[in-house]
C-alpha cells in the first residue's frame, strides 16, 4: 500500500489592499474505505485571526479562516500524508442502468443518493445528454459496461485541451466541441448519467506525479485532478476517471466530493476590497517509502 506526501500551494496576489476576508479551504483529504490520512497541516499567510474546522454536508473536511489584517497577498499551503490501497471491482452483477432510478426512488435506504439525480450548477440535465448516452448504451447495458463504453468514447473522440475551457464553460460546449480537461469530462459524464436516471457525483483529488517505470505519464498528474462516481444499488459507488479511461487505483488520492465542482472548490471566500487578482497553484505528489514514514510526525495541525 503506497504512502503519498502531497503539497498543494495556492497564492493570490491583489492589485489593491484587502481589508479583510472570510474563506473556506477544502484541502484535507478524505478518510474513507480506500485511503487513510496519516497527517495534515495547513499554513496560511498572513496568519488568520480565526480558524475553525468542520465537516460539510457531503462529509468533506473544511477549514474556515478569517483574515482581518490588511494584505495584498494570500498564500495557503496544505501538506498531507495519505496511505491508499487498491479496491478491486465488485464481483457481484452490476445493475442495468435503466433500472436504477426506479430502485433509488422506491427504496428508503437510498434516500441520500437521490440528491445526485438532480441538475446542479455545473451539471445540467437535458434531452441532448440523454440522446448521446442512449446512442452509446442501449437500455439493457449494465452500469459497469456503460462506464467502459463511455470511457472509450471520450478516449477516442474527445481532446484534452487545457486552453479551451474555464470553470465557467457550460458542459454542453464540452459535448459540442469534444474538448476540455479533467473537470470538464467529469461534469459531462455526470450530466450524461443523471440524464438517464443514475446518481452521479464529482470527485476531486490528486494523482502521483511520477508514472510507474515503462508507463506513460497520466494526463492531469501535474495538478489537482477530477473524476466522478456513479451509484449502483447492487454494488454501491463506483469511481471512474474519464480523462484516463480507467477505474481509479491506489495512485489516486481523494480530496473531496459533491454534486459538482461548486461543492468541492479547494479554496473560496469573500473579500472586502482588493481589486483584481492573479492566482498561482502548485501541486506536488510524491510516493514515499513506507519504512521512512516512521520518521514523519503523524500529529495533525492547522
Amino acid at each position: 500500500m503506497p504512502v503519498f506526501r502531497i503539497r498543494h500551494l495556492t497564492k493570490y496576489q491583489y492589485s489593491g489592499v484587502v481589508r479583510h476576508g472570510h474563506s473556506e479551504a477544502r484541502l484535507i483529504p478524505l478518510d474513507m474505505q480506500a485511503q487513510k490520512v496519516l497527517s495534515w497541516n495547513i499554513h496560511i499567510t498572513p496568519e488568520p485571526r480565526i480558524t475553525h474546522r468542520r465537516e460539510d454536508f457531503f462529509g468533506n473536511q473544511v477549514l474556515y479562516f478569517s483574515l482581518e489584517d490588511p494584505h495584498q497577498e494570500l498564500a495557503v499551503e496544505a501538506n498531507s500524508v495519505v496511505e491508499t490501497w487498491f479496491l478491486p471491482l465488485p464481483t457481484k452483477p452490476s445493475t442495468r442502468y435503466i433500472e436504477i432510478r426506479s430502485r433509488i426512488m422506491a427504496e428508503p435506504a437510498f434516500f441520500s443518493e437521490r440528491q445526485y439525480l438532480l441538475s446542479s450548477v455545473h451539471c445540467p440535465l437535458g434531452r441532448e445528454f440523454r440522446q448521446f448516452f442512449l446512442a452509446i448504451c442501449p437500455p439493457n447495458t449494465t452500469l459497469l459496461d456503460a462506464l467502459g463504453r463511455l470511457g472509450e468514447i471520450i478516449k477516442k473522440d474527445f481532446t484534452y485541451d487545457r486552453h479551451f475551457t474555464t470553470i465557467h464553460t457550460p458542459v454542453m460546449e464540452i459535448l459540442k466541441h469534444r474538448r476540455g480537461v479533467c473537470q470538464d469530462f467529469a461534469h459531462l459524464c455526470i450530466s450524461l448519467f443523471r440524464s438517464v436516471g443514475v446518481p452521479a457525483r464529482y470527485v476531486s483529488g490528486y494523482l502521483e506525479t511520477q508514472p510507474p517505470p515503462g508507463k506513460e505519464k497520466l494526463r492531469g498528474a501535474d495538478a489537482s485532478h477530477a473524476w466522478f462516481a456513479v451509484f449502483d444499488p447492487n454494488l454501491g459507488w463506483l469511481e471512474f476517471d474519464p480523462t484516463n479511461n480507467k477505474f481509479p487505483d491506489d495512485s489516486y488520492i481523494r480530496l473531496a466530493w459533491g454534486r459538482d465542482y461548486a461543492d468541492v472548490s479547494p479554496l473560496k471566500g469573500v473579500l472586502y476590497e482588493g481589486g483584481s487578482q492573479t492566482l498561482q497553484v502548485a501541486v506536488d505528489v510524491d510516493r514515499i517509502a513506507e519504512q521512512k514514514f516512521s520518521l514523519i510526525s503523524a500529529e495533525t495541525s492547522h
